[in-house]
């Protein structure tokens, strides 16, 4: 076995609990969003400790980097919603800052932006 091959199975091995290659042929090497089948990669449903089979899934990857891409983009105005609701209930900037360990005026730019984006009357 050649080096690169060595690598990718210890790769693989290590980051997928040795299912990576189960996944990709469970999935007939193709991607379950689109049905893509060149540039295919596995995607942890859960996060990576979850290793089992049932929770890996086959993607190409333009859908894996919209997957995460969503999720980012979630994740961050689902934190701005929050600090927004915080707010109304009467806590400070400050307060909302040191809870999610930001400066206030970091805090100010999220909840500012996040406004102007979904919560704005035009």
């Amino acid at each position: 076995m050649d080096i690169i091959k060595q690598k990718s199975k210890r790769y693989s091995d290590r980051r997928f609990g040795g299912n990576r290659d189960v996944v990709l042929k469970r999935d007939n090497y193709t991607c379950q969003v689109c049905g893509n089948k060149s540039n295919i990669v596995v995607h942890h449903k859960i996060d990576t400790k979850h290793n089992d089979i049932k929770d890996l899934i086959t993607l190409c990857r333009f859908c894996h980097w919209s997957i995460h891409n969503y999720s980012i983009r979630k994740g961050y105005y689902l934190r701005a919603a929050e600090m927004i609701d915080l707010r109304n209930d009467g806590w400070t900037y400050k307060s909302i800052a040191s809870r999610f360990n930001l400066t206030r005026q970091r805090v100010h730019q999220i909840v500012g932006e996040y406004r102007d984006k979904y919560l704005s009357t035009d």
